[in-house]
């Protein structure tokens, strides 16, 4: 059966892809989502410590160790 990539999924490839940290509205753009969905999910994989908010909201993955 075919995978179909979950949002956060999707949120964690567009952050490898760019390899730099984006806003909410910057991934909600690539990905045509709302900003409020992109920050619910954003929010749980800040949780869940798979990526990092700045002090001024721009989102990046979290490096090893980090």
């Amino acid at each position: 059966m075919l995978e179909i990539p979950t949002i956060d999924k999707k949120i964690l490839k567009i952050l490898e892809k760019t390899n730099k940290p984006l806003s909410k509205t910057e991934i909600a753009h690539r990905l045509k989502i709302s900003p409020a969905t992109i920050s619910k999910y954003v929010d749980i994989l800040n949780v869940e410590k798979k990526v990092k908010v700045t002090r001024y909201g721009n989102i990046h993955l979290v490096e090893m160790g980090e």
